[in-house]
């Protein structure tokens, strides 16, 4: 499903947005994570075409995102005790393999 900018902004407050490192790539792919603690994951096929929702998970209070160099795997920080490790699998699905929690 494309992404307009409304559906972007939303009424939430959009914390930290990060750029997935093109790896040679014909397309691109962010990620976006609220305050409300939603994490979207967008891609775009081709420069100059649309981007499209991939896929959005709710993390609790969302805080930062961070990629490895290779864009392989996602960091999310969703407060002060939790975070979270996504990865992209074949087929373009992303999964959570791994969590922390503080005390």
């Amino acid at each position: 499903h494309v992404v307009d900018g409304d559906q972007i902004a939303g009424d939430d407050v959009w914390c930290c947005v990060s750029w997935r490192p093109n790896v040679g790539l014909p397309g691109n792919c962010l990620a976006a994570v609220s305050k409300d603690g939603v994490v979207m994951i967008l891609s775009q096929d081709a420069d100059g075409m649309p981007f499209y929702l991939k896929q959005q998970w709710c993390v609790g209070e969302g805080q930062r995102l961070a990629w490895t160099k290779a864009g392989t795997l996602l960091a999310v920080v969703a407060n002060a005790d939790k975070c979270f490790l996504l990865k992209e699998f074949s087929g373009g699905e992303w999964k959570e393999v791994a969590s922390a929690a503080g005390s």
